[in-house]
């Protein structure tokens, strides 16, 4: 994203919005609780091999603890980084089409047509900040 940040504002945009558009999804009450039943099922299916198994040197390892701290982890692991990759790029754009010197210009030169695609800019940008702003706390299912 960085080699287009400052040539494709909107294709930027579009990106972080995709980042914003997953972790909503994933907040999801509904999704996070198909999520947590099938990570269950293949814990009961780890649980079940364990009970199962009656090898003369089988020794139980724990399979569904592993499971549960791997999909908890993992689960945390792509929070954090949708979070700050939404964060990161969000400031650069703020600061590349949306600094106080941009919105300056754009009020000094309202018929320019560079000043009505950075008003464009600015409002997706400022729409787009909302809806971060605004975005659902994420409770980890697993």
């Amino acid at each position: 994203m960085a080699g287009y940040l400052g040539s494709e504002p909107d294709r930027a945009i579009k990106n972080v919005k995709d980042g914003l558009t997953a972790l909503v999804y994933h907040r999801d009450g509904q999704v996070s609780q198909i999520l947590a039943n099938q990570a269950r099922r293949v814990e009961q299916m780890m649980g079940d091999l364990t009970r199962r198994a009656n090898y003369a040197r089988w020794q139980p390892v724990g399979l569904q603890q592993y499971w549960r701290q791997w999909m908890r982890g993992r689960a945390e692991v792509a929070r954090v980084k949708a979070t700050t990759y939404i964060e990161k790029y969000m400031r650069a754009l703020q600061d590349g089409y949306n600094s106080p010197s941009i919105q300056e210009s754009i009020r000094q030169h309202p018929h320019d047509p560079a000043s009505q695609t950075g008003t464009v800019w600015v409002n997706k940008i400022n729409h787009f900040q909302q809806a971060v702003d605004n975005a659902p706390a994420w409770t980890n299912p697993f």
